[in-house]
């Protein structure tokens, strides 16, 4: 009984933890800012949007999300849900965005603390 309380003690303050990192970089996003974003994402990631997807450098995915952002500004957004894995080694979240044209979801992956894949679908 301990130890179960131990882990949803535990799920709930990680879970707590990575919902305040996706507030800021949506919050960031919605107001045309990447510092949370830039200082979250790895080296290299693997970026979608929409059906265009490609593994490539930082700088050149923060680009392309600028762009898309710039094109699509976020109006309001809702984190869905998200998740981790069994050894806590990568989680994800899954946000609910919507724009002045059209809303998506926004799927960010996190390996080891870093952002390692975001889908805009």
């Amino acid at each position: 009984m301990k130890n179960t309380i131990l882990i949803l003690l535990f799920s709930f303050i990680s879970l707590s933890a990575s919902a305040q990192i996706e507030k800021r970089i949506m919050n960031e996003l919605q107001s045309n800012e990447y510092a949370a974003l830039t200082e979250q994402m790895d080296k290299r990631l693997d970026l979608c949007i929409l059906e265009d997807q490609e593994f490539m450098p930082k700088e050149e995915a923060l680009k392309r999300i600028k762009a898309f952002n710039a094109e699509n500004p976020i109006s309001t957004w809702k984190l869905m849900h998200g998740g981790n894995s069994k050894a806590n080694t990568s989680r994800y979240s899954v946000i609910d965005v919507q724009t002045e044209k059209t809303p998506y979801r926004l799927m960010i992956y996190y390996t080891d603390g870093m952002i390692t894949e975001i889908r805009f679908e």
